[in-house]
């Protein structure tokens, strides 16, 4: 039965398997890919049956069987005793055999057919019998099969590829958010002031059989402080859920959940949280620990964009100039202010030299570049702002100003800042910056 697992989670799968492919050779060789002891999620579907197959494969087939192989196999309690007894199994010791009235495999034989390489053997498990066994924490119940005959070529000269421990997890089928399957049920959305955006996401389905399914999702501010305490809740005036119902369709594309977000009443430099739960569903049920997504929201202008900036740095003490380049996170501070990191560099042209001067002090210093723009998208004036409200380590140098006479502007159609501006030293000596700084 094929599951509504979607492709980039089958990777993950993959590799926590045991499962090994035989290179093709002038042999052929019949054994199976999944040898060995491996745990296998089995899932509580409605109507208490759940279908699993454990493949047999031939390799050095090039263009497949040139005609019918028939693989013989068996269930071998002794391939537990063997496993227990092995000290130096992961599980050794606690792996018991599956009660037969759990599952159900037909015929003691599999087919691999003309120009194929590969065969399926069939296992029905009976949910409800594995649920009333109340397996343990620790304790492992397997299928032991073991290939025993091939019509044609050979078994695997190594045992270990004819022997599969086909251990059953069982698992309840579940809906959830995509960005919260590991628990984590917060993730971010900036929204520019004075238009609309949009953002999706995903909802996934686990061990949900093929059909049609709906989800209901709905904003929850009461759950908001089960994951970010004191936290300012999203106004219902700053979105919309365009559709609640989310349809799960095996045959369609991923469902998501379509949100829009608006920038009225909403203020610079605060966050807010929109709670988002699934709250029903059609059948089965949502995940308890994954069913709310937590979306961080905040407001930014425009200009808040991620900037690589190169820079000339003059120390006049040293009558030293140097180069450095650095990338720059600009932030919104209003409609048409942001606020940037300053020379960002912990040599500043030399002053490190220095013994009476500390330049670490200058570079975790902001300021501030107001925009305004004019008809000339490729030269907006600015104004440079002091911060004056970081406290003492992050606030801008009391002497910070633009250099006189110098042009500073920012050219829309680039997306990039051309500054020049200066401060001085503990000594009065300036450092005089010319920078560029352009949107990555």
């Amino acid at each position: 039965m094929r599951k509504l697992i979607y492709i980039f989670l089958l990777f993950a799968a993959c590799a926590c398997s045991n499962y090994t492919v035989e290179k093709d050779n002038d042999n052929p060789l019949v054994y199976l890919p999944l040898n060995g002891f491996s745990l296998n999620e089995i899932w509580e579907l409605d109507g208490g049956a759940d279908n699993h197959y454990l493949n047999v494969y031939c390799s050095g087939l090039y263009n497949g069987a040139s005609s019918d192989i028939v693989v013989g196999f068996q269930v071998d309690p002794t391939l537990i005793t063997a496993y227990n007894d092995d000290i130096t199994q992961q599980y050794s010791g606690q792996v018991k055999e599956l009660p037969s009235d759990c599952y159900q495999i037909t015929g003691n034989s599999v087919t691999i057919t003309k120009g194929q390489s590969a065969a399926k053997i069939p296992v029905k498990f009976d949910v409800n019998k594995i649920k009333a066994l109340n397996i343990p924490e620790g304790e492992y119940y397997v299928i032991p099969i073991r290939l025993v005959s091939t019509s044609q070529y050979n078994l695997h000269d190594d045992a270990t590829f004819l022997n599969a421990l086909y251990a059953v997890n069982l698992k309840e089928p579940l809906f959830y958010f995509f960005n919260n399957r590991n628990g984590l049920a917060t993730q971010a959305c900036k929204v520019v002031y004075g238009s609309e955006q949009s953002a999706q996401y995903m909802l996934m389905a686990t061990g949900i059989p093929d059909g049609t399914y709906e989800a209901q999702v709905e904003y929850t501010p009461e759950l908001l402080g089960n994951f970010v305490s004191g936290a300012t809740v999203l106004p219902e005036s700053a979105f919309e859920i365009v559709n609640p119902t989310v349809k799960f369709d095996s045959k369609s594309s991923m469902p998501v959940l379509e949100v829009n977000y608006k920038s009225e009443g909403l203020a610079y430099n605060k966050d807010y949280y929109l709670p988002l739960t699934i709250t029903s569903t059609s059948a089965y049920q949502a995940d308890p620990e994954r069913a709310t997504l937590v979306v961080k929201v905040q407001m930014k202008n425009e200009y808040e964009k991620s900037y690589k900036s190169a820079f000339n740095v003059y120390n006049s003490r040293l009558s030293m100039t140097k180069a450095y380049s650095a990338t720059k996170s600009v932030t919104s501070v209003a409609n048409d202010v942001v606020q940037i990191q300053m020379v960002k560099n912990s040599t500043i042209a030399g002053m490190s030299s220095l013994q009476y001067s500390s330049s670490s002090a200058f570079s975790n210093k902001y300021m501030r570049i107001k925009i305004i723009p004019t008809d000339d998208p490729e030269h907006y004036d600015i104004e440079l702002i002091k911060a004056t409200d970081l406290g003492s380590t992050y606030n801008s140098p009391a002497t910070l100003e633009l250099i006189p006479d110098t042009d500073s502007y920012y050219n829309s159609l680039r997306e990039e800042f051309v500054l020049n501006y200066r401060f001085q030293d503990s000594k009065g000596y300036w450092n005089e910056v010319t920078e560029i700084a352009t949107s990555n």
